[in-house]
Parts: structure tokens; C-alpha cells; sequence
């Protein structure tokens, strides 16, 4: 999967999370599209899609868009509440590669995930994982961490009205 290889310190940037009815959520980290950008989608592309927005000359993440989820649970992750603070630099796992044109080079990550929802928290685990190791902190989000692995991004102090909007994506 993806390994965490450095933490960007840097809060120069924004921690924008939004909500609504056509996609269950989003993080950005800037209100303007960030210019080179690189996109790491995942998902089974059936009926689960994960797009994380990497800048392309030091892959620090720097938006993360559920496009589409099948189910919404309410299992949340066990794991750490400290961390440091600031955004995972990430590498692709070996043989998966960018494609395409220079101004949307895509890679694309077969797995599963799931969303989860508690009472003003949404939370993404990738490959069905049940616990993290460590954390790192940017505002209101936490990307979560397995043996220096992303294994979840973790939205906090959601209100009612998001979250009700995320569990109204459950399609089962």
C-alpha cells in the first residue's frame, strides 16, 4: 500500500473539510486547485473510489476526495491520540506508476475501503484495517498509520447535519 516515508510540517496551508449531497467527503488543504498535481485513485472502481491529491514534486498529501462508498459503517479504528502534526509524504507502492498527461498524472491502487461514521467523527479505512500504530495530525484530520503504512484518514468535529449527509450515502 502506501508507505509514509516523511511528515510535511508546514501549516502554511488551509484544513478545508466538506460535506455534501454528491460527495460524502472532502479535504483540501488550499480553496484553489493545486497546480501539477498528482492523483492516486483507489478503490475496487465498482463501488468504492478513493482519490488522494499528492503536489508532484515532493508527493505530500494534499486533498483526499471519497468519491464513491457502498456502505457507510459505524466501526471506527482503534489506534494512538498523539501524534506529531502535519501532512504524510507519501511513495507509491513497487510497480505502480503515474500515467497520463502532465496536468492529471493518475495512479491507480486496487483495494478495498470502508467509511465509517460516529457521532461527529468520519473515518476511511483502506484494506478493512481495525487498528493504527501512530498518527499524524493536520487540523481536524488525522491520517492514521500502520507499520508506516496509510491506513486511514480519520475527519473530527463533523456536525450532525455532515454526518447525517454522510450516512445518507449508505447503499446498501
Amino acid at each position: 500500500m502506501l508507505k509514509i516515508v516523511d511528515f510535511a510540517s508546514s501549516t502554511d496551508y488551509s484544513c478545508l473539510v466538506n460535506v455534501n449531497e454528491y460527495v460524502p467527503i472532502t479535504f483540501r488543504t488550499q480553496r484553489q486547485p493545486l497546480g501539477g498535481a498528482r492523483y492516486i485513485r483507489m478503490g475496487n472502481f465498482e463501488n468504492n473510489l478513493l482519490e488522494l491529491i499528492v503536489s508532484s514534486d515532493s508527493m505530500t498529501l494534499r486533498g483526499v476526495t471519497v468519491t464513491l462508498v457502498g456502505e457507510v459503517g459505524h466501526n471506527l479504528m482503534r489506534g494512538v491520540d498523539t501524534g506529531p502534526t502535519g501532512l504524510p509524504v507519501l511513495e507509491l507502492p513497487g510497480g505502480t506508476e503515474f500515467t497520463g498527461p502532465a496536468s492529471a498524472r493518475r495512479a491507480n491502487i486496487g483495494c478495498n475501503f470502508s467509511l465509517a461514521t460516529s457521532e461527529d467523527i468520519a473515518e476511511i479505512s483502506i484494506n478493512e484495517n481495525k487498528d493504527f500504530d501512530s498518527r499524524v495530525s493536520y487540523g481536524d484530520v488525522w491520517f492514521l498509520i500502520r507499520n508506516e503504512e496509510l491506513v486511514g484518514i480519520r475527519f473530527l468535529n463533523l456536525d450532525i447535519e455532515s454526518i447525517s449527509m454522510i450516512r445518507s450515502f449508505n447503499r446498501v
